[in-house]
């Protein structure tokens, strides 16, 4: 903000006045009292004069337009003064030897600005208030012309900044608050940059108020930052381009927390850890809201699982140790044991075979301290045809039902006994035949010999009944590795 003089000191220099026109009160032969005075190049006073000269109140309209309105002494604009200026402007202050001299002044400027306070060297210099065409105004420093130190400017539509300037421009440490959002904190170049804090406006129905604290470069959240967002959720970590970018943690109200790699604003796919409320921890990858791919889990209860995951489900090849230490090596289908795998248990058995909605289903081959036993299972039981190898040298060949012999079936005893014949619920139940030791070449009834081909077939069919192995299963392209497809992890 600045104004021009208007006119020089020069205009009514003495070597003028001989073709001055004057009319008016004298004394002593000397214009004295009131009086007008036009010059010969066309400009006029109406005042008063004393001994030949302006002296006191008087009006003087230039020829370029100027007007001045105020105090005169010995022909000299003198004290407090109004000069209108060509353009417009409008000074409103002291004079001083025919200047404007430093010190108070208002200022009004032909854009519709109005500046009151102190003034040096015909501009705003020190403290001054100025209200700007668009109805903001400004309360503070100045520094030639320039807002510059510390002031007041009052937007608008407003929104009030408070704190440092430099240039006119918003420089330093500073608050500015619009409606219920504040922001205090470093700006730069009239721009929020460094370090800072950003309240936003609470709505009603909000958990907590939405806050960041942080990094800021060009008005946009920047390097390292942390906010609270007004649903209860929080995120500490790197910002970007007012966005989060990089290293960071998502914590929800539920106290749930995410670490991992955010980009654009988004949490990404290849890596993240999730600690659930409960405590339970989830590794690896994401996708559309749910652990998908490859990742492990580390439940609470000690439940421990690492392989493919679908959509937020154990799906694929995965293995998983339970809190008794039981270990299962296999396939799974929407969070259960489905296919083909191998489950450990504590007490040392072993299962190999099919499974179904977690229970042991189809084929299978199960080993303990006691015997080991092929055949089928139905759920989680043993149940139609199977063998058992006794490790006191028995063995079982025949039907089950309910995880019992139950149907027909031989059974070779350790001291050499046989008996071949029905069975219910582990008993021996029906009709059947002992053998003491071997029978060779005796003879038998038809209905003897009907019985035993029946039995002959009936071990024959459970020799057929023979798990697949892993190199058969590969050839014919089942899936048994525990390799891992990529994927990805996200909260729905």
């Amino acid at each position: 903000l600045s104004v021009n003089n208007g006119v020089s000191s020069s205009m009514f220099s003495k070597n003028n006045l001989k073709q001055d026109r004057y009319r008016g009160d004298y004394k002593n032969d000397q214009r004295h009292g009131v009086g007008e005075l036009e010059t010969a190049d066309g400009q006029s006073y109406q005042g008063e004069f004393a001994f030949g000269v302006r002296c006191g109140y008087g009006v003087c309209r230039y020829a370029n337009g100027a007007l001045y309105k105020g105090q005169w002494e010995n022909d000299c604009r003198e004290g407090h003064g109004v000069l209108y200026l060509p353009n417009g402007d409008i000074f409103e202050g002291l004079f001083s030897n025919d200047d404007r001299a430093d010190g108070e002044a208002k200022i009004t400027y032909a854009t519709g600005e109005v500046y009151e306070g102190n003034f040096f060297n015909e501009q705003p210099h020190g403290k001054g208030t100025c209200i700007f065409s668009d109805q903001s105004f400004y309360t503070g420093n100045w520094h030639y012309g320039q807002m510059h130190g510390n002031g007041v400017l009052t937007f608008s539509n407003n929104v009030v900044y408070t704190g440092e300037f430099r240039n006119s421009k918003r420089h330093g440490t500073g608050q500015m608050t619009e409606n219920d959002c504040q922001y205090n904190g470093e700006w730069y170049d009239d721009k929020r940059n460094g370090q800072g804090t950003m309240i936003y406006q609470q709505m009603p129905g909000d958990v907590q108020v939405p806050t960041y604290v942080g990094g800021w470069c060009s008005d946009q959240r920047s390097g390292q930052g942390l906010i609270k967002y007004a649903d209860g959720t929080s995120y500490s970590g790197t910002w970007s381009r007012d966005m989060r970018h990089g290293k960071g943690v998502l914590t929800l109200q539920s106290g749930e927390t995410w670490t991992g790699e955010f980009k654009n604003d988004e949490i990404v796919a290849s890596q993240v850890k999730i600690v659930y409320e409960d405590g339970s921890v989830y590794e690896g990858q994401f996708k559309d809201g749910f652990a998908h791919g490859t990742g492990k889990i580390q439940h609470i209860d000690g439940l421990r699982y690492q392989g493919e995951f679908k959509r937020g489900m154990k799906h694929g090849q995965g293995v998983d140790i339970s809190p008794n230490q039981d270990t299962y090596s296999g396939q799974y289908q929407e969070n259960k044991r489905s296919g083909y795998g191998i489950c450990k248990y504590a007490d040392q058995s072993v299962y190999k075979g099919e499974f179904r909605d977690n229970l042991r289903c189809g084929k299978g081959e199960y080993e303990c301290s006691a015997y080991r036993f092929v055949g089928q299972y139905l759920n989680d039981q043993k149940c139609g045809k199977g063998m058992t190898f006794y490790k006191d040298g028995g063995e079982y060949t025949g039907e089950y039902k309910d995880d019992m012999r139950d149907g027909i079936g031989v059974m070779k005893y350790p001291d050499g006994n046989v008996y071949e014949g029905s069975w219910k619920r582990d008993q021996k139940h029906g009709h059947g035949n002992n053998t003491n030791g071997v029978v060779g070449g005796s003879t038998h009834s038809p209905s003897r010999l009907n019985h035993i081909a029946q039995t002959q077939k009936l071990a024959s069919s459970m020799r057929s009944i023979q798990l697949p192995s892993r190199t058969s299963l590969v050839n014919s392209g089942v899936k048994v590795s525990t390799g891992f497809v990529n994927g990805s992890i996200k909260r729905e």
